[in-house]
């Protein structure tokens, strides 16, 4: 951008580029190696928190939901759910616009429970369960 701020004010390719060599290496040296940066800090959060990698329980209630293990153990009331959708790959539980709690999918159906699961979100929640359709038996 810089270089056609240059560009358009009259100057050769070639001075403009030269004049903003600093600026064109510093934005492709951020562009590249801030996503590197990023992913080795998460990797050394993760290394020197183990118990973020300690099994999850999830239990699905009359009052609620129960998110226990790891880190923290989180009791969300079925009131205080004000939507949960359904993906291929989790449930996602919104308790406010944008926090959602994320439970997955697989462990569900690993546990053979994905049925009442969904039935239960659909008993409790209404219109505000936006859940996949369920497979047809044959």
């Amino acid at each position: 951008m810089i270089v056609t701020l240059h560009l358009l004010a009259g100057e050769s390719l070639e001075r403009a580029v030269f004049r903003n060599v600093f600026w064109i290496v510093l934005g492709l040296l951020f562009l590249f190696a801030y996503p590197l940066t990023l992913r080795l800090n998460l990797r050394s959060f993760v290394r020197t928190n183990p118990e973020l990698g300690a099994p999850q329980l999830y239990r699905f209630t009359a009052t609620g939901v129960e998110l226990r293990g790891g880190p923290a153990d989180v009791s969300i009331a079925w009131p205080n759910i004000t939507e949960a959708v359904e993906t291929t790959a989790v449930f996602l539980l919104f308790t406010g616009r944008t926090m959602a709690h994320v439970v997955p999918r697989g462990a569900i159906e690993a546990a053979g429970q994905l049925e009442a699961v969904q039935e239960l979100l659909r008993e409790r929640l209404g219109g505000r369960a936006h859940l996949l359709p369920s497979p047809k038996k044959a």
